[in-house]
C-alpha cells in the first residue's frame, strides 16, 4: 500500500526536509501540493515531479486520493488546516506549533487523538518508513 501525501504550503522546510523524504521512503508518494499562490505551487510541484498543484489548501484536503496531509503554514493556519484534514479523514503531520494556545489544542482536537511526529512511528508503521528518510 502506497500513502498518498498533500502538502498545503510550498514552504522552504517542506523543499529541504519533508518532499525528498516522501519520495525516498517507500511506500509513500507525493501527489499534490497546495498554496495561495497557484503559481507557487506549480513551481514547488515542478521541482519534485508532483503530478497535482492547486491554488487553495481546501482542494488538498478534499481530494479523495490523498491519504496524510502536511500542514507547513504559517503558525495562525496551523489548528484550522489539521482540524479540517482530520474532519476529512485524513492523516495528518503539523509543523509546530500544533496551535496558538492551550484553548485550541482542547476545543480543536478533543475529537482526536494527537501525537508529536516522533511518537507517530511507534503508533503507525509506515510512519517508520519515512523516520528512516528523514
Amino acid at each position: 500500500m502506497t500513502l498518498r501525501w498533500g502538502f498545503l504550503g510550498a514552504s522552504s522546510i517542506g523543499r529541504r526536509a519533508l518532499a525528498p523524504a516522501v519520495l525516498a521512503a517507500p511506500g509513500h508518494a507525493l501527489d499534490a501540493v497546495g498554496a495561495r499562490d497557484l503559481a507557487r505551487a506549480r513551481e514547488f510541484a515542478a521541482e519534485f515531479n508532483i503530478p497535482k498543484a492547486c491554488g487553495t489548501y481546501q482542494e488538498i484536503v478534499e481530494d479523495p486520493a490523498l491519504d496524510v496531509i502536511y500542514v507547513a503554514l504559517p503558525n495562525d493556519a496551523h489548528a484550522p488546516w489539521t482540524i479540517a484534514a482530520l474532519e476529512a479523514g485524513k492523516h495528518v503531520l503539523c509543523e509546530k506549533p500544533l496551535a496558538l494556545s492551550a484553548a485550541d489544542n482542547v476545543s480543536g482536537f478533543s475529537h482526536s487523538t494527537c501525537l508529536p511526529a516522533s511518537s507517530a512511528a511507534i503508533v503507525h508503521g509506515a510512519w517508520a518508513s519515512l523516520g528512516s528518510a528523514l
